[in-house]
């Protein structure tokens, strides 16, 4: 057999690979939402390259192969290459991010929807038009992992303050896994309503994250949660454990193991009929050459929205 035949051969396993729609947004199953973008990231101290992990992840979900369930999907992009220099400035790219949000999801036709972020900056715009669209006048709890709060009180905007931003602008529910108390500061706690469980409590109560007693802790948060709230799950991968994850924008040395995430994904999997999800602070700067990280995202997407 020639190269040529081996070329061909090659060629001819697209078909068996997950493809995405083109210029179809309305008649598609899932919708990712890329915003690729780091400034967030970058103003509140943290390396950059995670503007480049929507465009990675979307590489490694197209490869997977198909399955018995044909899904149809989409991806949408919603920034440009831009530089934000002031507060000023990255609180109207703030406001334009909403704004070409709500007309994507204004436009798609189911509630499966996963944003690619991006630094963590990105779950306040993904949040706020989903409340002005999809989710208007509905109930909404997120669930967010991370080893930090995100609700720093500075007076700009950036991936360090989205859950500020959330809860002093909407009447939402806040639920935070894998808070390490020496990651925040005092003024992080104060004057906002939210349930916290650190890593150190998780750990203790699954005796060290046994794989069913994580379960066990898991259903125990998520059936706490009211039947008439939507639920959003908010991940920012430097909430896990760098032997699972490193390639984020700041590493987790002690993090929760990423199978927690994935029981959670099993859980709400069967207490929704949609997913919606935003995955956060990747950064393939930092990703082995085989891009391990990428394809360990990439294998959660398959797991929430593709079986």
């Amino acid at each position: 057999m020639s190269y040529e035949e081996f070329d061909n051969n090659l060629k001819d396993r697209k078909n068996d690979s997950i493809t995405s729609l083109q210029d179809q947004l309305g008649n598609e199953d899932i919708l990712f939402i890329k915003s690729s973008d780091d400034h967030g990231v970058l103003f509140n101290g943290g390396r950059r390259g995670a503007r480049f992990s929507p465009k990675v992840i979307q590489k490694e979900v197209l490869k997977m192969a198909k399955r018995q369930i044909q899904k149809k999907i989409f991806f949408e992009e919603t920034c440009r290459p831009i530089t934000i220099k002031t507060p000023s400035e990255f609180h109207s790219f703030q406001k334009d991010q909403i704004k070409k949000i709500s007309e994507i999801v204004k436009r798609c036709n189911n509630k499966n929807i996963i944003h690619l972020g991006g630094g963590h900056d990105h779950i306040y715009t993904f949040v706020s038009a989903l409340s002005k669209t999809l989710l208007e006048n509905k109930n909404i709890t997120i669930i967010n992992f991370d080893a930090h709060l995100d609700t720093r009180a500075d007076d700009v905007s950036h991936s360090g303050t989205p859950f500020r931003q959330l809860l002093n602008e909407y009447q939402i529910e806040l639920i935070q896994l894998g808070i390490h108390d020496y990651a925040n500061v005092n003024a992080n706690y104060e004057k906002l309503n939210m349930k916290i469980f650190t890593c150190e409590q998780l750990e203790d109560s699954t005796n060290g994250f046994q794989k069913d007693k994580s379960k066990e802790v898991l259903e125990s948060i998520v059936n706490k949660i009211s039947d008439d709230h939507v639920i959003i799950l908010s991940v920012d991968l430097d909430g896990f454990r760098a032997s699972d994850i490193r390639s984020v924008s700041a590493v987790n040395h002690d993090g929760l193991p990423l199978n927690f995430l994935e029981t959670t994904i099993e859980i709400l999997n069967r207490k929704n009929s949609s997913i919606l999800m935003g995955l956060y602070e990747y950064n393939p700067l930092y990703d082995s050459l085989a891009t391990e990280d990428a394809r360990k995202v990439a294998s959660i997407i398959y797991k929430s929205v593709f079986k």
